[in-house]
């Protein structure tokens, strides 16, 4: 099985992590009816550099971008008595041509060896309710479900 290395996401690899973002907008078809692809490119520009956003990705021998995962960092008082630092996962997408090859598995393994590294012991994300691959594959990275947000649009 091949083994890919993750990179820690700098500028140089904006370029790269684009080609992939593109395949994964399309599964958002929410933001490509208000923005323009070019809106969302600056947009995530903006979000990994400015909102302290950490990211890493895998290149292919060609050059591809593979897979990303963005993550940021939220700490919160337990009850208002204990800090909680824990890690959460806001972005994480693996191209279609690399599905189904262990990727997102090692990866994941990988996070973790590097949370422990860093003294994080807790990792949280939320899922979409209609991605229901993706909460199978957090299933079996034994996730659990927390809490479930709802959401009302006022027009």
């Amino acid at each position: 099985m091949k083994e890919y290395s993750i990179i820690p996401y700098e500028k140089k690899y904006f370029e790269y992590l684009k080609k992939l973002f593109l395949e994964f907008i399309t599964y958002r078809t929410d933001w490509l009816k208000i923005l323009k692809k070019e809106q969302i490119f600056k947009n995530l520009e903006e979000y990994l550099v400015k909102k302290n956003v950490k990211a890493f990705l895998s290149l292919s021998e060609d050059k591809k971008c593979i897979w990303f995962i963005f993550w940021y960092i939220k700490e919160t008082n337990w009850l208002y008595t204990e800090k909680r630092v824990f890690w959460n996962i806001s972005h994480l997408f693996v191209s279609k041509e690399f599905r189904w090859k262990w990727i997102s598995t090692k990866l994941k393994s990988r996070f973790i060896e590097f949370m422990k590294e860093k003294d994080i012991n807790e990792l949280r994300l939320k899922v979409y309710d209609n991605n229901k691959k993706a909460q199978e594959i957090y299933k079996k990275w034994w996730f659990n479900t927390l809490k479930i947000e709802m959401n009302m649009n006022i027009t």
